[in-house]
């Protein structure tokens, strides 16, 4: 087809203008423009489908249009588009035939050939909805050609289509139909139109209001404009007493917050409505019980405050001077008067004053004390809400009322104050105040000046509107364009308006224009002259200043902030305040969220004062081994610029920075630059001002973000330049005056080290190991000849560095050196990238050990099993010969003795082995679940409720529909679970599938309707829906507080039984035990469910396989490194019915915004969705007042309520309501999935959804037309046909009235929360102490395979149990938090809480060591109560804290001759019952093993099988260890994250160690994330360091080979300078 060549030639550009009129001009050049981008000279084919055309054009359509009116590769021109739009919408029948013609014919445009027109025929049938008229083409075509013709000419195609106009899609789109037009004439009413014929304001009053209320709503944390939000607004001036009166004022309604026609009606009463109206409202104000009379504490209440407003905001005297009792004295005389008395007896104490009452004594009263109230109303109103006055003299004196009564309240620290040019402030004093040689505006003439004394008064006194408004509404300027509003407000301008606020006069040349600002201070004021207030500027309020812009416009705001200096009792406003520049690396990238122009001022009010100190210290320089070519120095520019108040402090600006340039404060750090030099000063102590940091105008401050590889690139700066830079230490006095504290630096992080840095620091903080190193004790016991060694580099490079951590007096240093040593001979913790700081400490420890091996010819020893011998011998001689090839200071610090008991389960054959260990590594326990969150959207229309479950990982969606139909009462089948996005369902879950971990937390889950389930009658409509919405409406307002009622909660908990058996319906697998323990919970209340819930989890049974070691299923964890399966599987598919037992249709919400600039009528109203979606029952036999019925039904919680109170109580002037009358508040159509086109039109319809009228058809007759029956073909083919039937959507298209007023957006994410959320995220928050740990790892586990038994002569199942006996003096524990699962390394952040002192491991001993002490702690305090020989006579098995089970107890008789086999010496003995009442019965059950049995303790020779060096007068057998380091992973990934170490000084002072920073921890337990902890490292209490260190007399240090080690590795390091 062609048509490329021939459409200019239909209708040009200049004959297309002079058919549209100019404002039709103009508004297509607009929309062009706002369509087109970046690309001004062309719409793109895209745009021009969505914007030009219709969302559902079949995509080869369009592409057939678009090149046809003109549109290229580049796009399509503005001239061709003005063309192509008048062509279709205002051509002449002759022009639209050319157009097809060029359509169709070739590309010569001479012919249409045949075959070339039944392809595009079929072309546009493929995309037509109804089969008929694809028959009825082919045989108009069949006339075109004949039997003989191949092609035809343009005459016989015109003849022919002029008879035949139907007969193709586009012929019968531009002959035919006329879908759009150019222009829509029809103007319906907008919202703020309706709005303003109900109330006393303005369509442009109600546009400002509107952009104060949304700008409220985003500034309140709750989304609402709620009381909170408008305490700090109100509060001053209106006191805090009056504050929910005012606001029950305007929250008629009374659900807790104000929506926008109450805020529009409450200020039209308040500020526009004549005197009788404004009275009402203060009546409302203080009727707080809403009974419509005022009682006695109320009138009360209202005097003392009215009286309070009228002393603060008046300065005459007679208010002044006025007393409660002289008002209560008129109030008297007026009932008096008037014979107004409660129960109509003069006799009664009780008050009631009416409405009608009130107002009469407004009105009558001498005092008039109601008048300083209402004028302090009218200036909130318009003051903090925006409303622009009627009157210029009227602003005024609102401005300068509110001005002059802050003064006299003074400033306050924080405050700030905004400067305006005297010159503007003269112009506007000018304009606004009245002058009596001009005549008075409309509005003037019909207000009366009272005085508050009640008498005509001068031009001094307040300006109050009068009750007669209708008169100035007749006789009002139309305003002038200049000022925001005016044009819609009434105001009445001259030619002396003082236009938009200009403030340049103020401003200094800015050298910097050109660099974007952080802050919104506005700019730099002058300072050549000083600036002089009243002279140069004035200072007015926040508010002032927001309502002037408004009314005036003026961009550049200059705040200034209240201050109070230091050492100084005087407050003061801050003009000028740090003019800062902001540097950046050059390497780091710019902040897109970053714009030239200046922030609100609302962020620079984040800055306040604050204290502090500054100081230098020195920093040393690196080694010169670094070559200055090596690394690239980063270097520095300006970024930003920024105003900081003097008194900020450094948190303060750190903060402030990191939220405006979106960083991490633990990715920053803040350099102070002086302009003199380059010298960088780092600001580490936060609690410092700027001021005391001696801050001038023009400093530099260096924000250093920290790199990928976590290094700082000033470290990298400092490195590659070998210059001595001096940093600042602390940055506090104080620590200048003190000593600095040794071991208290920083180490470099030189790209991805901090996992060496953290290990190497709590090394350092190992007090007797670097004792040894500092006392150069290694250099005595170097062992060069050990081919497992690193010949000593390791151990030399190592002390080199402890001692220049100990001796230095700067802030951090790098560890070049020590990271080239650990390269070259640990060649896997290189290529820059994160490693585990485990690996590279047990790999260091074992390196030093080798270094310093006292063994120098490693001789073999044979390991020898126990063969039933006793476990102390076997013990002995495995250490021993342990000994023989180990024997170094690491050893006798770090290693300690493990038992591992492997015992057969067919012949309880045992076989007993001692091995040592360094570090112990425990497991955590590694989650199997799936944590999911459902909200429940039932069909009744109640308020959805949230549930929570906990599922296995291999769960399905079916699993957790069963779950859920016991705490929901909603049958599985009947249960629809999706995801929700943008409005609309984007995917349906099948049974089938498996549970996904990215969505379980947002699943919606939905009612299903039973098949012809009968519609809930909703109430009458002949009625009308207005009473039914005021009775329904207030009875479910309580819905949207989000908590269950008592009668649902005691319901539900009767259900939780089952609500947390989790994993009863789940498919089998590995890690998943064959049988389950249902859990009954009816009882349990929330806080005790979960723990009852873990207490009685099943654990695995016997034939439960095991991985690693640790199959345990311990308070609902498998200790299983492979136990983690995530589903990320996704349907993708389009949605399809549930199943045959379940119709319904999916509504969406949608909304139609009117659009000024738009191209053709059809897109004049855009509509979007909004809202979550409603499933609505579906049958064959539905009638539509049945689906609106249905729809009403589930959207009546997301409407207001009507308002309570009476017409005559109202704000406005009529029911606002009224104006929706009594239909539904929306109108159904039918769409299809987008929500955006129609489902039953063809697309060159255009339209946007049929409408459903609300009538007593049957919907399937509506949409096919009123000759189909139940019985007919369509109906059976729709009922076959699952894409017909699944195409079909319902839009609730909102009136946008009801939209605005009615209906609450708030309540879509309101909802009910079940107990089992907390009970389900207590579960996966439940944290373990460390106990449980070293419980799991000493627990009894069955071997997954068989092992060779040497007594039954094969295998045979066996089980393993480890057991400590011997600790060493320096215990490190590892938290085994990464596993790999699925092929995947996954971190479990499981909270872990651990003892920092006082930590006692002998519960989790072999029973020997076990025995021993327990025996021994109870001699001790046998002799403390003066007990003697006293035998304990019961027995309890070995000490198995997995199952916690007494194996059974033995009779008295056989335990005495047990306890004196073990015991011969014992000569003495009282019986067990004379024992327990010596001891008030706290006797212990001693342990019986067979390890007892062969290894007896007896009392007279108790062993200390560990053997550690205590201090004098220790008791060897109290096992206590304290904390003294911890290293803790942050992140989530094990090749990522970042590691910190926390150590206790030999100052007995905890530091934090992050990388090169070395923060003082001033508490004397640090706040440590339990969550994070991943290495723990204790000391034995009461350790002795000296007896560890080796004795050298007589030995001599290898000095000369130290030299030649260092310098090898010096000559190496040269060769190799660079960082990994």
């Amino acid at each position: 087809m062609g048509g490329n060549n021939s459409k200019s030639s239909i209708i040009s550009y200049e004959d297309a203008v002079k058919r549209i009129s100019d404002a039709e001009l103009r508004r297509i050049k607009e929309a062009f423009r706002k369509s087109t981008g970046t690309n001004i000279n062309f719409l793109s084919k895209n745009v021009f489908v969505q914007e030009v055309l219709c969302e559902g054009t079949p995509s080869n359509l369009a592409d057939i249009i678009f090149t046809s009116c003109g549109g290229t590769s580049k796009g399509i021109s503005f001239k061709d588009l003005i063309s192509a739009l008048v062509l279709i919408t205002r051509g002449t029948q002759d022009e639209k035939i050319k157009f097809l013609w060029a359509l169709y014919s070739n590309d010569q445009n001479q012919l249409i050939i045949k075959n070339d027109f039944y392809k595009a025929l079929q072309n546009e049938a493929i995309y037509h909805n109804k089969k008929s008229d694809g028959d009825h083409q082919k045989i108009n075509t069949l006339s075109l050609f004949g039997s003989s013709l191949t092609s035809v000419t343009f005459d016989q195609f015109r003849s022919w289509i002029l008879m035949h106009k139907d007969a193709t899609i586009f012929s019968k789109w531009l002959l035919l139909d006329s879908a759009i037009s150019l222009s829509s004439e029809l103007e319906t009413p907008t919202f703020y139109q309706s709005l303003a014929g109900v109330t006393h304001l303005e369509e442009g009053d109600i546009c400002d209001l509107e952009k104060t209320f949304w700008q409220l709503k985003n500034f309140s944390l709750t989304g609402q404009l709620d009381i909170e939000t408008l305490q700090h607004l109100l509060t001053p001036p209106l006191p805090k007493a009056i504050l929910k009166g005012f606001f029950a004022a305007f929250d008629e309604n009374c659900d807790g917050h104000i929506d926008f026609k109450e805020l529009c009606c409450g200020i039209s009463a308040a500020t526009r409505g004549p005197d009788v109206e404004r009275a009402k409202f203060c009546f409302k104000i203080f009727e707080f019980d809403r009974d419509g009379k005022l009682n006695s504490k109320e009138v009360e209440n209202m005097i003392t405050l009215m009286l309070a407003i009228a002393k603060d905001c008046s300065t005459t005297k007679a208010f002044k001077s006025l007393t409660y009792e002289q008002i209560m004295s008129d109030l008297q005389d007026f009932i008096m008067k008037n014979k107004i008395w409660s129960n109509n007896e003069p006799s009664s104490k009780e008050l009631l004053l009416s409405q009608e009452d009130f107002l009469m004594w407004c009105v009558q009263s001498k005092v008039n004390i109601t008048q300083p109230f209402l004028d302090l109303l009218f200036e909130v109103c318009h003051i903090v809400f925006g409303l622009r006055p009627q009157c210029k003299h009227l602003e005024f004196h609102i401005v300068k009322g509110w001005i002059s009564r802050e003064l006299r309240r003074g400033y306050e620290v924080g405050q700030f104050w905004y400067l305006i040019s005297s010159e503007w402030w003269q112009n506007w004093l000018s304009y606004t105040q009245s002058n009596s040689q001009v005549s008075p505006c409309a509005y003037c003439k019909s207000i009366v000046r009272l005085s508050d004394d009640g008498e005509i008064a001068g031009d001094e006194e307040r300006w109050l509107p009068s009750n007669s408004i209708e008169t100035y509404s007749n006789n009002i300027d139309v305003g002038d364009s200049s000022s925001l509003g005016s044009g819609s407000s009434g105001v009445s301008f001259n030619r002396n308006s003082p236009g938009i606020i200009d403030n340049s006069s103020l401003l200094a040349v800015n050298p910097y224009k050109a660099v974007p600002s952080l802050t919104g201070e506005g700019g730099r004021l002058k300072r050549e002259v000083p600036l002089v207030q009243h002279r140069d500027f004035e200072l007015v309020p926040e508010v002032i200043w927001k309502a002037l812009s408004c009314w005036y416009g003026g961009a550049l705001a200059l705040p200034r902030q209240v201050v109070k200096p230091l050492n100084s009792d005087e407050k003061e406003i801050e003009l000028y305040p740090l003019n800062l520049k902001i540097l950046r690396h050059q390497q780091q990238p710019h902040s897109n969220s970053i714009s030239s122009a200046p922030a609100h001022s609302s962020t620079w009010n984040t800055i306040s004062s604050g204290y502090g100190a500054l100081s230098n210290a020195g920093y040393s320089s690196y080694s010169s081994v670094v070559s200055n070519n090596s690394i690239q120095a980063p270097k520095r520019y300006l970024a930003y610029t920024a105003a900081f108040s003097r008194l900020a402090t450094v948190r303060q600006v750190a903060e402030f920075l990191c939220i405006r340039l979106k960083l991490k404060q633990d990715t920053i750090r803040l350099w102070h630059v002086n302009q003199s030099s380059d010298i960088p000063y780092l600001l580490e102590d936060e609690s410092i001002t700027l001021e005391e940091l001696e801050f001038t105008d023009n400093d530099q401050i260096l924000l250093e973000l920290r790199n990928k590889d976590l290094t700082w690139p000033e470290e990298i700066r400092a490195i590659s330049q070998n210059q001595n830079l001096l940093h600042d230490r602390r940055g506090t006095i104080a620590s200048v005056q003190s000593i600095h504290v040794a071991g208290a630096c920083g180490l470099h992080n030189l790209g991805n080290t901090c996992f060496m840095n953290a290990a190497l620091q709590v090394l350092f903080n190992t007090k007797p190991l670097t004792e040894y190193f500092k006392q150069n004790l290694h250099l005595f016991e170097l062992n060069t000849q050990n081919k497992m060694s690193t010949k000593g580099h390791l151990t030399l490079r190592y002390a080199e560095l402890l001692k220049e951590i100990l001796g230095s007096q700067t802030r951090s240093i790098a560890p070049i050196k020590f990271r080239f040593v650990v390269s070259k001979y640990a060649p896997q913790f290189t290529n820059g990238m994160q490693h585990d700081s485990q690996e590279l400490l047990d790999w260091l420890l074992d390196t030093l050990h080798e270094d310093l091996n006292r063994v120098t010819e490693k001789p073999y020893v044979e390991i020898k099993d126990s063969n039933g011998r006793s476990d102390q011998l076997v013990a002995m001689e495995a250490f021993e010969g342990f000994l023989k090839r180990n024997n170094s200071i690491i050893v006798d610090l770090f290693y300690g003795q493990m038992k591992s008991k492997v015992t057969c389960e067919t012949c309880s054959m045992e076989s007993v082995r001692f091995e040592p260990f360094s570090l112990l590594s425990l497991p955590l326990p590694v989650e199997n679940y799936v944590m999911c969150e459902v909200l429940i959207i039932k069909l009744d229309g109640s308020c959805p409720t949230r549930y929570g479950a906990r599922m296995n990982s291999e769960c399905k969606y079916w699993d957790l529909k069963n779950h859920l139909s016991s705490l929901c009462n909603i049958e599985p089948l009947s249960i629809l679970l999706c995801q929700i996005e943008n409005s609309q369902i984007k995917c349906v879950f099948s049974n089938e599938q498996k549970i996904s971990s990215a969505t379980s937390l947002t699943l919606y889950g939905y009612e299903l309707p039973r098949k012809y389930e009968q519609v809930v009658d909703i109430g009458n409509l002949d009625h009308g829906l207005k009473e039914i919405q005021r009775t329904k409406d207030n009875q479910n307002a309580s819905l949207s507080n989000g908590d269950l009622t008592k009668n649902q909660t005691d319901n539900q908990s009767q259900k939780v039984k089952h609500s947390l058996d989790m994993m009863g319906t789940s498919p089998m697998n590995s890690f998943m035990p064959t049988s389950l323990e249902t859990i009954n919970m009816t009882t349990l209340n929330n806080d005790t469910v979960a723990s009852e819930y873990a207490s009685k989890t099943t654990t695995l049974t016997k034939t439960q396989p095991k991985v690693n070691g640790y199959a345990n299923s311990n308070n609902g964890y498998d200790y299983d490194d492979d136990s983690i399966s995530i589903s990320s599987t996704r349907d993708s598919g389009r949605l399809k019915s549930y199943n045959d037992q379940h119709d319904y249709l999916i509504a969406i919400h949608r909304k139609f915004t009117r659009q000024d600039t738009y191209f053709l009528s059809y897109h004049k109203s855009k509509p979007s969705l909004f809202g979550v979606p409603l499933l609505i029952p579906l049958h064959d036999e539905m009638e539509n007042k049945d689906l609106y019925c249905n729809v009403r039904q589930q959207i009546s919680r997301l409407l207001s309520p009507l308002p309570v109170a009476s017409r005559d109580q109202a704000n406005h002037a009529e029911d606002c309501d009224d104006s929706m009358g009594y239909d539904f508040p929306f109108v159904l159509s039918i769409v299809k999935e987008n929500g955006l086109v129609c489902a039953i039109c063809p697309w060159e319809k255009f339209c946007r959804g049929c409408n459903v009228p609300c009538n007593d058809k049957q919907f399937f007759q509506e949409i096919y037309g009123s000759n189909l029956d139940s019985d007919s073909s369509v109906m059976s083919e729709y009922n076959q046909n699952m894409t017909m039937r699944n195409s079909i959507f319902l839009c609730i298209d909102w009136d946008t009235s009801a939209l605005h007023l009615r209906y609450q957006s708030s309540r879509e994410k309101k909802f009910n929360e079940h107990e089992s959320i907390a009970i389900c995220r207590k579960l996966i928050a439940e944290p373990v102490d460390l106990n449980h740990c070293l419980r799991a790892f000493t627990s009894e586990e069955k071997l997954d395979e068989n092992i060779h038994c040497s007594h039954c002569k094969s295998k045979q199942p066996a089980t393993k149990k480890l057991q400590l006996w011997k600790l060493p003096p320096i215990l490190i524990i590892h938290l085994k938090r990464f596993n790999f699962v699925n092929n995947k390394w996954v971190k479990s952040q499981k909270v872990v809480n651990f003892p920092f002192d006082n930590f006692d491991p002998t519960q989790f001993l072999a029973s020997v060591p076990q025995e021993t002490i327990l025996r021994h702690n109870e001699l001790m305090e046998i002799k403390a109560k003066n007990i003697k020989n006293f035998d304990c006579n019961d027995e309890i098995s070995e000490f198995d804290l997995e199952n916690d089970i007494v194996n059974g107890e033995k009779s008295d008789v056989e335990m005495d001759k047990k306890i004196n086999r073990q015991s011969p010496i014992r000569n003495e003995k009282l019986s067990m019952k004379e024992a327990h009442n010596s001891i008030n019965s706290t006797g212990r059950k001693r342990l019986v093993s067979t390890s007892l049995t062969k290894t007896p303790v007896v009392d007279s020779d108790l062993v200390d099988y560990n053997n550690h060096k205590l201090l004098k007068n220790s008791d060897p057998f109290d096992l206590k260890y304290k904390l003294y380091a911890v290293v803790s992973h942050s992140g989530g990934m094990l090749s990522g994250g970042h590691y910190i170490a926390y150590a206790n000084n030999q100052n007995k002072t905890w530091y934090c160690f992050n990388d090169s920073s070395c923060r003082e921890i001033p508490s004397s337990q640090p706040n440590i994330d339990p969550s994070s902890a991943y290495l723990l490292f204790y000391e034995r209490k009461n350790l002795d360091y000296l007896p560890y260190l080796p004795k050298i007399e007589n030995k001599q240090p290898m000095l000369n080979q130290q030299n030649e080690l260092l310098e090898e590795s010096e000559n190496d390091l040269k060769k190799m300078c660079l960082l990994s």
